[in-house]
């Protein structure tokens, strides 16, 4: 399942409320162009943030991916 949202927040402030809310199983990747935030949900579930400032598109809005990935497991 994925999502996409865009907010007037910068790239910093979602990140900022993403770690707060996924807390210390968070892992975050932050470059200057985008940030990537992961956090396991169970043993074979995981939730991924993507956040991408775009000066260019949305009216120079954050764009915000989120997907929800699951996976079967060993058969």
């Amino acid at each position: 399942m994925t999502a996409t949202f865009v907010t007037p927040d910068s790239k910093d402030q979602v990140v900022s409320f993403y770690k707060d809310k996924f807390g210390s199983e968070a892992s975050v990747f932050d470059s200057s162009n985008s940030a990537m935030i992961t956090v396991p949900e169970g043993q074979q579930e995981s939730v991924m943030v993507t956040v991408t400032p775009n000066a260019s598109q949305y009216g120079g809005k954050t764009q915000i991916t989120i997907m929800h990935a699951t996976s079967s497991g060993p058969s």
